[in-house]
């Protein structure tokens, strides 16, 4: 009995400390009125470096990229691209994001990431793309849109004359370039 009164005597006590209003938030919360800031112009410091280097490459630095077949692979569309390096440069890094358009230029499909990595002088590499619920018919262009090149561990600005994209698939596609970096 008198152990149930202590117990019932310290909750008590605790109780009234943390409701006293020293436990209480004091300062009432601001409501933040976001859109008035005043505008700065963005201006690059000098310490800060841009991420691609503005190295000029080689005129005879060309890279083909082939979309070599277009199939249908259960419900879905399979295609194997190329990318050969025709350059003299080793090739360490190729990023592209790959979106298909309909025949009339339409959203087709999400963009997908090709990444070719390691390619040596007048090496082909290929890659396959699935693209589910997709019939090949359906198809009428593959649009490239450039990430990242990285030629002999540096990071060039990526120019569309670089490349030659054809395709060597029986479908009538168009393979275009679609480029934020221009």
């Amino acid at each position: 009995m008198i152990f149930k009164k202590s117990i019932l005597g310290i909750a008590t006590f605790v109780f009234i400390l943390f409701s006293t209003p020293l436990s209480a938030q004091e300062i009432k919360p601001e409501i933040v009125d976001f859109g008035r800031e005043e505008v700065k112009p963005t201006t690059q410091s000098a310490d800060v470096k841009p991420l691609i280097i503005d190295h000029k490459v080689s005129l005879d630095t060309t890279f083909q990229i082939s979309v070599e077949q277009i199939s249908k692979y259960y419900q879905s569309a399979r295609m194997i691209l190329s990318l050969k390096n025709s350059s003299n440069l080793l090739v360490n890094h190729c990023w592209f994001q790959v979106r298909l358009l309909d025949k009339n230029g339409e959203f087709l499909y999400r963009e997908q990431p090709v990444l070719f990595t390691e390619i040596n002088v007048n090496q082909s590499i290929r890659y396959e793309l699935i693209f589910e619920s997709i019939d090949p018919e359906q198809i009428g262009y593959v649009v490239f849109r450039p990430e990242l090149l990285e030629l002999e561990n540096k990071e060039y600005p990526l120019r569309e004359s670089f490349f030659r994209l054809n395709s060597t698939a029986a479908q009538d596609i168009h393979v275009v370039f679609n480029t934020r970096f221009q």
